[in-house]
């Protein structure tokens, strides 16, 4: 059996810091690779242990706990819930302890310390980006250099640099070859120029870190005195059950972040690690005469007293903020709104509207005998009746006027307004042509003047259609999109030099349009394994052919091959070896892996857009207790065999979410690999 031996983090040389350990948090692989490089070192491998042994962590330690000492795995869930906080918080502003005033918060930065941390973060990456150009340029490269460089990039928090222990000396090359690639994006993304602001410097510091790595600026408080009468003047003492550390608790119900911060507290206290859970409640804004004001967490005094309007309640894990500089993480913030004890409503009820209404025409009419310039009844009514019959006339074509079409041929018959007045118009000059009609006309080529996708309002400009999908209600607008032969061909070409034959790839469909000449309905559909690219979308008529610029984006793709694809479930928990899995637009963080299977769990080390390793925790199987207890009546003499292990293949479903960009939904970004778990069971002795 290969020997154990009990090891603490405080035996590690060097010691890990504490964001080493954080790291360490979201990649257990890294922290057990980091034990096993300690203990497997040479000078320190024990005799009977060969020199391609490798080490596996047991997290119950078969020797009792000293004084003060506590176990790995309790250690990895409390950074695991440090981590989770610091995701879910952000750093504190200077508008978030005082009362609004005239500067931005960059204003009060202090911009020249952060300025510093940065700067000197950034050669550091350099140095080291430098140093592991030069153990791979050497001849031959130096592997005891390399291994300690990367030891080093993996405190940039850089996923996958722990080199595994003994690694031959091409595997280090090529895993430092990785690493370096990714040292060079990280050196070029976090270049900032000598008079970068707040933002900037931020921007550089994650680039060195990466992206979910939290900066926390120093900043100046605009009036450190309004700042501690806020907390000194604030009465935050109530009845049981309504101190602040009882409405804490209650918010840790319904707050997320709140939660984590409590756990955390907690965490702290049953580990011997932290001062526990105390807080401190300021109000704002302070009186200026320094009078107490009663915290707005607590319920009126008294039926007659208000609350206070617009006040802003700081709740301050541990002690009151207090000096002209700080830098502080806020860890949930919310607004609440207190009802008034009195308030004028109106109550609103529908009614009939009336039925009569105004005049909607006027018939302005002249006597029928301007002569006698009186209107009689009968000629009134008639008048009535008449504009009635003709609000229904409509012109007559050939076929109804049948055989009297030749009355009405040449001319047209009118009113006679006098005597000797003509009674007879040529009809030429009531209807004529115009010009050119008749004769054939000439349609220009087609003009596509756009091309709108039919994407949700977040990514309103996109023109593209990703791999593997069909995208609908695209509309295309121009002038002469239909041809004189009412002939119209919508298809998808390649941009030169790209030879691609785009028809391949791609299909476009057309429906119907209310204007065809000037609008066309389209349906895009690009196959899976379309290359990305630039196409051009092109209408082709009997005049000619125009076209416009459309997209092929790469889609999140996981390649269902997984290696290597089994798991071993053992007695005690363990960080199995990282499965290596291909696809196409990693990315380096946002990337996540959730098992069906209740004792596999892990998390993802990006490599590069194309390589991820997936580290793996299996929860372990621990054999079952044997209850015997010899004193109970009708107990066996002696005690019960313990149970047996035997072992059984089951098939576990990883799912590997990838980050959504602009027109994609989060199904688009969920794929599934399958692996076997060797799981282990137990049954009672002699059972088969």
């Amino acid at each position: 059996m290969a020997p154990v031996q009990p090891l603490t983090l405080d035996d590690l040389d060097p010691k890990p810091r504490p964001l080493d350990l954080l790291a360490d948090a979201a990649s257990p692989a890294d922290l057990a690779r980091r034990l096993g490089r300690y203990l497997l070192a040479p000078g320190r491998r024990p005799q009977q242990v060969g020199p391609d042994a490798t080490a596996r962590l047991l997290p119950a330690p078969t020797t009792p706990l000293a004084a003060g000492e506590v176990y790995l795995a309790d250690v990895l869930e409390l950074l695991e819930t440090v981590s989770a906080t610091l995701r879910a918080a952000r750093p504190a502003h200077a508008s978030d302890l005082d009362a609004p005033v005239s500067t931005s918060d960059n204003d009060r930065v202090e911009l020249t310390d952060l300025a510093g941390r940065a700067a000197r973060a950034y050669q550091d990456l350099v140095d080291l980006r430098n140093a592991v150009t030069a153990g791979l340029t050497a001849t031959p490269p130096t592997v005891d250099v390399l291994a300690g460089r990367l030891v080093e990039a993996a405190s940039f928090g850089i996923g996958g640099a722990l080199p595994p222990v003994n690694a031959d000396a091409d595997a280090l090359v090529r895993q430092a070859t990785e690493i370096l690639a990714e040292l060079n994006r990280r050196v070029d993304a976090a270049a900032t120029p000598a008079n970068a602001g707040t933002d900037e410097q931020v921007a550089c510091v994650k680039a060195i870190f990466g992206r979910d790595f939290v900066v926390v600026p120093r900043f100046t408080v605009a009036d450190p005195a309004a700042l501690a009468r806020a907390f000194s003047g604030t009465d935050s003492g109530g009845a049981a059950g309504q101190d602040p550390l009882a409405w804490f608790a209650r918010m840790a119900r319904v707050r997320p972040a709140v939660e984590q911060a409590e756990t955390l507290a907690l965490y702290g206290q049953a580990l011997g690690t932290g001062a526990g859970l105390a807080l401190a409640v300021g109000q704002f804004p302070a009186s200026a005469q320094g009078n107490t004001q009663r915290w707005v967490g607590l319920p009126p005094a008294s039926p007659d007293q208000a609350v206070a309007a617009n006040a802003a309640s700081v709740v301050a894990l541990g002690a009151p903020p207090a000096g002209a500089t700080l830098a502080a993480l806020v860890l949930d913030q919310w607004s609440e709104v207190v009802p008034s004890r009195r308030e004028t409503t109106a109550v609103a009820y529908h009614f009939d509207a009336p039925s009569t209404q105004a005049p909607q025409a006027i018939l302005l009419a002249v006597p029928g005998r301007p002569a006698t310039g009186n209107w009689t009844v009968e000629e009134l009514v008639n008048t009535v009746r008449e504009t009635l019959d003709l609000a229904v006339v409509r012109s007559a074509d050939p076929v109804s006027l049948g055989s009297f079409e030749h009355l009405v041929a040449g001319a047209l018959t009118l009113p006679n307004w006098g005597p000797g007045e003509a009674s007879t118009v040529d009809a030429g000059r009531l209807a004529t042509p115009p010009a050119g009609y008749g004769v054939p006309q000439t349609v220009g080529e087609p003009v596509l003047q756009s091309v709108a996708f039919n994407y949700p309002s977040s990514a309103p400009s996109m023109t593209a259609v990703r791999q593997g999908r069909q995208v609908s209600g695209i509309v295309a607008t121009g002038l002469r999109l239909r041809g004189t032969d009412r002939q119209t061909r919508w298809q998808i070409d390649a941009v030169p030099p790209n030879t691609t034959d785009a028809s391949r790839y791609l299909d476009v469909y057309t429906g119907s349009s209310n204007n065809p000449d000037t609008s066309a309905n389209l349906t895009v559909r690009a196959h899976a394994d379309t290359p990305p690219g630039e196409y051009r979308l092109t209408v082709v008529t009997g005049s000619g052919q125009s076209s416009r610029p459309i997209h092929v984006l790469q889609r999140f793709h996981v390649n269902p091959t997984v290696n290597p694809g089994m798991l071993r479930q053992e007695q005690w928990g363990y960080v199995a070896d990282p499965l290596t899995v291909t696809g196409r637009r990693f990315t380096e963080s946002g990337m996540t892996v959730t098992s069906d299977h209740r004792a596999v769990r892990g998390t993802v080390a990006f490599m590069n857009a194309t390589t991820a390793r997936l580290y793996l925790r299996v929860d372990g199987s621990p054999r079952p207790p044997v209850v015997w207890d010899p004193t109970e009546p009708g107990a066996p003499h002696k005690p019960p065999e313990p149970p047996e292990p035997y072992r059984q293949s089951v098939t576990v479903k990883l799912t590997i979410t990838g980050v959504a960009e602009n027109g994609e939904t989060a199904d688009d970004v969920v794929k599934y690999v399958y692996i076997t778990l060797d799981a282990l069971h137990w049954r009672e002795a002699g059972i088969q």
